[in-house]
């Protein structure tokens, strides 16, 4: 699992420092053509320092026939722990990142709880890094009770 471990270490960094420079860019952007108070803006400020701030740690890695799976945890600026899957592909000898899930926020990753609205029970949706691909239609409705 070394070669995961470091395929994502490296990642993290390399991750890291794009939205550094993101976060660097959109400011100078918001200056210029912003309003101070702007919501969107400074929502959108705010995120970035807190993605390119926040470290994520790997909780366990598995392999299996040239694919790969990593689960990772990083507290959100709440203090809850957030936890993450990344399906990883091989492709000549190298490791790529065919798709990031969170743990749904609902259940909390109780895989079988197919009651789950957001999830259907398989514990796991797909994070904004996978949205872009998905299919438009209605956001999922939280449950209305405890499940």
């Amino acid at each position: 699992m070394a070669d995961l471990e470091h395929f994502l270490a490296k990642y993290f960094v390399a991750r890291t420092a794009l939205l550094k420079q993101e976060l660097k860019a959109f400011s100078a952007f918001h200056q210029q053509f912003h309003t101070d108070d702007l919501p969107i803006a400074i929502r959108h400020l705010k995120k970035l320092g807190e993605l390119a701030h926040t470290s994520e740690k790997i909780i366990r890695c598995s392999r299996v026939e040239g694919r790969g799976e990593a689960i990772t945890a990083r507290l959100d600026p709440a203090g809850q722990i957030v936890k993450l899957r990344y399906q990883l592909r091989r492709k000549k000898g190298e490791w790529f990142i065919g798709a990031i899930d969170q743990e749904c926020p609902f259940c909390h990753g109780l895989n079988g709880n197919a009651n789950c609205t957001v999830c259907k029970g398989e514990g796991w949706h797909a994070s904004a890094w996978n949205r872009a691909s998905l299919p438009t239609g209605p956001a999922p409705v939280p449950p209305s009770r405890p499940l």
